[in-house]
């Protein structure tokens, strides 16, 4: 059996913390008190779910993705998918809803908030959220319990108990195919979709940082690693996974997501703490229960801009619906395009113009030295960026242009087009970021030419010497490159002093004789440099 419980009040005010920043001083925004406190009868009871799956349908065996390279360097793409037999009847939708509570619960009450909304949500008896709470050091309510993992039922402003776990990191990927296990088995419906809540950092750092085991995060390879070991439990595809968290709309994570869904919702910028609308999505199935991912994912958007509009905080917001059958296209003529700069740098030095571009594209997260690097940059910025050096670049705009089919941009990234990329404006975890990404990298070429800019950069804009053969050699047909931790090891990936690691000073900043400030840079450095800012602070 399971018992309903009553979610108690949001405290007064609940601040909002940037999802993907583990920033506290980013919670300069203020939530509006929930009109009234929520109750319920804690004896009222509901029998368990009935659902199963079609006779007709087996579970598939582990989905995933396999590329390689052909002998012309054409990228091939092998995806072993779950399946397309709906779980349930006709009509039917179950949100799963993965909620690592982190310092945004513990410090912000931004769950408790989320979790509200949903209960206020008029879903009807075929909608239904189902979520798993961890990975906050407190909660704020009296329903959910730090000491442990706990599932609950939202349907129609009803919250029921499921099922109590003991303690685990939300960040392990064993803890995320069990909830996903669990969820389809006993709460299977005919579309079904996967929502990750918490901090996002991106390609490199991933998501889910768990306040309780140090801020570990689910990295995309064991976001990977959990779907497929879910999968093959599943008759049907999620019809949508989608991440409310900063900074995850990138090219890696939809490849990673391919083989799983349909759809993909995510942010390229950081999102307020506030995050999705779940009142809005709640209400829009449950009038609309036979609605598609595409449908839905438009009142993501609309209602997550809405929403940042509301708490003056929309000129930064991004958010977009990925048709993920059609990422394969991105990807292969994003590879295409990266082979033809791969092929220019091997002739000489990386062309200086296309880094400059990259510098100046549009970039996510902050990527300042105050901010640190995320080091996310928009996907067709990179593209265009480096147009004047192939003539793939067309065709890879237009593919991302098919793909990402909806999206919603403030003011302050009119022109992002849905998804970013890994790009090293600077490197601050030295190698092991680059081992990262090479588990990643959805592009051995591309994974070779930034490999070779970091070189570039780092020897005063010359690569003489350089050899990466070793990255082509090693791509392992798996999609990544991760039989190369030694060669990854063996590089220098730390930035030189300056705002970029392809600024190197002759004469360092200082104040002149002449009593002007200025500085000299090698040739080499030059050829780098995107422009000059100085800050003048008087004091009196």
């Amino acid at each position: 059996m399971k018992k309903k419980k009553a979610l108690a009040a949001l405290t007064a005010a609940v601040l909002i913390a940037f999802g993907g920043c583990l920033d506290e001083d980013d919670t300069d925004h203020t939530q509006p008190e929930p009109d009234a406190e929520t109750t319920f009868n804690s004896d009222v009871q509901k029998s368990e779910d009935n659902s199963t799956v079609s006779s007709d349908a087996q579970p598939a065996a582990k989905a995933g993705s396999f590329m390689s390279l052909d002998d012309s360097g054409k990228l091939n793409i092998t995806r072993s998918s779950v399946g397309s037999v709906p779980m349930g009847e006709d009509g039917t939708w179950t949100v799963f809803v993965y909620i690592c509570g982190s310092d945004l619960e513990s410090e912000y009450g931004c769950a408790t908030s989320d979790i509200s909304e949903m209960l206020d949500a008029s879903t009807g008896s075929n909608v239904r959220f189902v979520i798993q709470t961890g990975g906050a050091n407190e909660w704020q309510n009296e329903v959910v319990p730090a000491s442990g993992i706990c599932r609950y039922e939202i349907s129609d402003g009803e919250m029921y108990t499921l099922d109590e776990q003991p303690d685990a990191s939300m960040a392990d990927a064993g803890t995320l195919a069990d909830f996903i296990s669990w969820g389809v088995e006993n709460y299977p419906a005919a579309k079904m979709g996967l929502v990750l809540w918490n901090h996002g950092g991106g390609s490199i750092s991933g998501v889910c940082f768990d306040e309780a085991n140090d801020y570990d995060s689910l990295t995309l390879s064991e976001l990977g690693s959990a779907l497929s070991e879910a999968s093959a439990s599943m008759t049907d595809k999620f019809e949508f996974i989608g991440f409310d968290a900063c900074l995850m709309a990138t090219v890696e994570t939809a490849n990673t997501l391919a083989p799983y869904a349909r759809y993909m919702y995510a942010s390229e910028e950081t999102e307020p703490g506030s995050g999705w609308d779940y009142t809005s999505i709640g209400n829009h199935l449950g009038e609309n229960p036979y609605a598609d991912g595409a449908e839905l994912g438009q009142t993501v958007c609309d209602s997550f801009y809405d929403a940042c509009v509301a708490i003056d905080d929309a000129s930064g917001a991004t958010l977009s619906v990925t048709d993920l059958s059609k990422i394969d296209d991105v990807i292969m003529s994003f590879n295409d395009y990266a082979k033809e700069l791969y092929d220019t740098s091997q002739s000489g030095a990386v062309p200086s113009d296309v880094i400059r571009n990259i510098k100046n594209a549009d970039n996510y997260g902050g990527n300042t030295k105050t901010e640190g690097y995320t080091n996310m940059v928009d996907l067709a910025g990179v593209i265009s960026s480096g147009a004047g050096y192939s003539a793939n670049s067309a065709n890879a705009l237009a593919a991302i242009d098919e793909a990402v089919i909806y999206k919603r941009n403030g003011s302050d990234h009119s022109d992002a087009c849905g998804l970013s990329v890994f790009y090293p404006l600077s490197i601050e975890q030295g190698s092991a970021e680059f081992k990262v990404f090479g588990d990643v990298a959805v592009s051995p070429y591309y994974l070779s030419f930034v490999d070779r800019l970091v070189y570039s950069g780092n020897n005063g804009g010359s690569d003489a010497g350089y050899d990466n053969s070793a990255i082509l050699d090693g791509w392992d047909g798996s999609g990544s490159s991760s039989g190369l931790e030694e060669y990854f090891d063996e590089q220098d990936y730390t930035s030189a002093d300056g705002e970029s690691q392809f600024i190197v000073f002759y004469d360092e900043p200082q104040l002149l004789d002449d009593g002007t400030y200025g500085f000299s840079l090698t040739d080499e450095s030059l050829e780098y440099a995107a422009g000059v800012q100085a800050l003048s602070l008087i004091h009196i």
